[in-house]
């Protein structure tokens, strides 16, 4: 399921974009998404699950310490209202909470359908493995071929595949080349005398902005065929419904903005890091400028890039996001 809820933390507004992923057992049931401070619309992203029998959510925050939790404890009455305690761990202290859905003009409303799939491989070789799949996807809740034809190019890598009837059907495809490339690569390693593990591909839908006619959606991946380590990113996609247009960078920028925005980036950077500006930003990444990314997100209140592993460093630095607030970038905007 997916919620667009609005409310309060005490009396300061957020807006939070839930999704709900249903176990076998209601206290099995996971929780994911994003959320704002009405003020900033800088998107934080929380993740959870049932705590008790009594239907308790915890939604930590990311990006905080493992042994600290920020963020959301509460639970959904009768009546879909999420209520309960905002949780300041570094600090210790929490807040009252009130969450409810809403869909004013310019909200779309979505379904969101999600499955678990495995396939067994060669049981009688010695290479014996698994291919693990999880796929979830938003689908429209009335006829919208712009935005049914933008969900199936973001699953698809930005290709779009013809045919798809709806999500169920949409899975289907992507379950079969999943399967035959699983069944392909595993016979070209076991011919090749390579040992032959556990393959695994997942892709996570999420929504970072759901307001005045502008979609904005992330497709979180993870892919492992083998090898030391998978490959994991976040593809964006920035859906103006009114125009049906999907944005790019230059819809948003000024001509030439590209030295200047990457300035703005590495000012981010030594924001988010505390780097000193006598510092080298190699000693966070292994680039000397910032590359400008066509990979980003928009909200009312600024624009995120992100950058998946390698983009920016070894494997091992991870993934990089960077916010940066309409005000100060305000001079390379397009009016």
């Amino acid at each position: 399921k997916y919620m667009h809820l609005t409310g309060t933390i005490k009396e300061i507004p957020v807006t939070m974009n839930l999704f709900k992923q249903a176990g076998e057992d209601p206290i099995l049931d996971r929780y994911y998404g994003t959320y704002y401070y009405n003020q900033y619309m800088e998107p934080i992203e929380v993740s959870g699950e049932v705590a008790d029998s009594t239907g308790l959510i915890r939604l930590r925050e990311a990006l905080t310490e493992e042994d600290v939790f920020n963020g959301f404890v509460g639970n959904f009455d009768s009546l879909g209202v999420f209520r309960g305690e905002w949780r300041e761990g570094y600090r210790h202290f929490s807040l009252p909470f009130e969450l409810s859905e809403s869909y004013l003009p310019g909200t779309v409303q979505l379904d969101f359908f999600d499955g678990n799939y495995v396939f067994a491989g060669d049981t009688t070789s010695e290479n014996e493995s698994e291919l693990m799949v999880h796929l979830s996807t938003l689908w429209p809740q009335n006829d919208y071929p712009f935005l049914e034809n933008e969900l199936i190019k973001l699953l698809y890598g930005g290709a779009a595949s013809s045919g798809v009837s709806g999500p169920k059907d949409l899975f289907e495809q992507l379950k079969t080349g999943y399967l035959e490339e699983y069944k392909r690569t595993t016979q070209e390693l076991t011919q090749d005398s390579v040992p032959v593990g556990n393959f695994s591909y997942d892709m996570e839908m999420f929504c970072v902005w759901n307001e005045d006619s502008m979609l904005v959606l992330g497709n979180r991946y993870y892919r492992y065929e083998g090898g030391a380590h998978g490959v994991y990113g976040v593809e964006y996609a920035n859906l103006d419904l009114k125009a049906r247009h999907v944005l790019a960078l230059s819809d948003v920028f000024l001509e030439g903005f590209e030295n200047q925005l990457s300035r703005a980036l590495e000012s981010a950077l030594r924001r988010k890091y505390d780097l000193r500006p006598q510092m080298d930003i190699r000693e966070i990444v292994d680039v000397d400028k910032i590359p400008v990314t066509s990979n980003f997100y928009v909200t009312g209140g600024g624009i995120g890039f992100y950058y998946p592993p390698y983009e920016l460093g070894a494997y091992a630095l991870g993934d990089f996001e960077f916010f940066l607030r309409f005000e100060d970038i305000e001079e390379l905007l397009k009016p």
